[in-house]
């Protein structure tokens, strides 16, 4: 929104200048109604900025209904004072179109799009009086085009995003119901880096092991694993460095209360290409 804002200002201040420049032939009708657009335009864009970015509010519909409508009203000005169908400034309604299009559905971008061509059309031939025009016909045609392939593209965007989102939220979901198995299945699983750091354990490992997780999350957790448990550790040491993994390995678990004898099977996962893969 921040250059939609932007641009609305440049704009009005293009409408006054023209009107400043043109002051031999602009009638006092033309100077009054640039003065006014101007000072609207500064108005209406503060109060917008305030309501999107100071108070954070996010542009809902009728917002941005009101916003398009006074660019349209603008953008009219600009070409009426500027010459109507002569105007250089005629194609300023297309970025207009496309933001909307960009901005909104596509039945608000239809309608917008029929409201630029009935002001455009009431301007030239009410406002300068001027005759059916191929040039005019042409522009008319260039506004519904932008407006069609803006809105399909923009649809297009809408559509993957949505459908981005959607696997997003599907992945979320696996990885709490995998969180979730992992935490309530009564075999332990234990989660390393290359660097010997602990990365997880579920609490079955913490009851078998005899520590907490919370205690030695990123930390160096070799040492204690080779003090609990030596077979353990090594197991863990053989898989991290030359990637031989460990298929049902007894190990002795020491704990100062008791002393018992577990299976062992160790896995090599690779999260990312790039990264160093974390031993399981």
């Amino acid at each position: 929104m921040r250059s939609v804002y932007v641009g609305r200002l440049c704009v009005a201040s293009a409408i006054y200048l023209a009107a400043s420049f043109k002051f031999s032939v602009a009638t006092p009708f033309d100077l009054l109604i640039t003065s006014f657009m101007l000072v609207a335009a500064v108005l209406v864009t503060i109060a917008s900025y305030w309501h999107t970015h100071v108070r954070n509010r996010s542009p809902g519909r009728t917002f941005l209904y009101g916003q398009a409508l006074f660019d349209v009203a603008l953008i009219t000005a600009v070409v009426h004072v500027t010459g109507g169908p002569q105007s250089d400034l005629t194609p300023l309604y297309v970025p207009l179109i496309a933001v909307t299009a960009v901005l909104m559905p596509p039945a608000s971008t239809a309608l917008l799009t029929a409201l630029v061509g009935l002001v455009y059309f009431a301007d030239v031939f009410f406002g300068h009086r001027t005759p059916m025009t191929a040039q005019v016909a042409l522009q008319l045609l260039v506004f519904v085009a932008v407006a069609a392939v803006t809105a399909y593209f923009a649809s297009r965007v809408s559509v993957m995003g949505a459908e981005r989102e959607a696997l997003a939220g599907e992945l979320r979901q696996a990885r709490l119901e995998a969180a979730d198995v992992l935490r309530n299945i009564p075999t332990g699983v234990v989660t390393v880096d290359q660097g010997g750091h602990l990365l997880y354990c579920n609490p079955a490992a913490e009851q078998i092991l005899g520590f907490k997780e919370r205690g030695w999350r990123g930390r160096p957790i070799m040492p204690e694993f080779a003090r609990i448990a030596p077979e353990f550790w090594a197991a863990i040491t053989a898989t991290a460095r030359r990637g031989v993994r460990a298929m049902r390995v007894e190990a002795t678990v020491r704990r100062p209360d008791r002393t018992f004898t577990i299976g062992i099977t160790t896995t090599t996962l690779e999260v990312e290409p790039e990264s160093e893969p974390r031993v399981t």
